[in-house]
């Protein structure tokens, strides 16, 4: 059995309509909306709610922003708000931190072994 692997689809999307805020509601639920967004690999429309759990909660909406949308490859109706439409990365920031701490720390080793600790001013 040969599967794909699995990648998230990056897509923005457009508030088609705002919601008013529920009176006495938390303000961690956000301003409900509603977005229309297209499939980049079948252009296909879709048009979502962010009822439930459904990624960054929305605090500030307008017909006509845009607001980033994620999801798995070939499954548009698991997706996931963002704040930021360009927000992206493939969460690789902390193992390459620590991967530059790794050879930092070899790098000095290296020089106060040989017994050129001088080398340490350019590095």
């Amino acid at each position: 059995m040969v599967r794909t692997p699995q990648r998230t689809v990056r897509t923005t999307g457009r508030i088609d309509r705002v919601g008013e805020p529920r009176h006495g509601g938390s303000p961690r639920e956000g301003i409900a909306v509603v977005v229309t967004f297209q499939d980049p690999s079948t252009g296909r429309e879709f048009t979502v709610t962010n009822d439930g759990e459904r990624g960054e909660r929305i605090t500030v909406a307008w017909t006509g922003r845009e607001v980033g949308i994620h999801y798995p490859r070939g499954r548009p109706h698991a997706f996931r708000f963002t704040d930021d439409p360009s927000e992206g990365g493939r969460g690789l920031g902390w193992p390459t931190f620590a991967a530059f701490l790794a050879y930092a720390g070899l790098l000095v080793t290296a020089a106060l072994d040989w017994g050129w600790p001088w080398a340490l001013l350019g590095f």
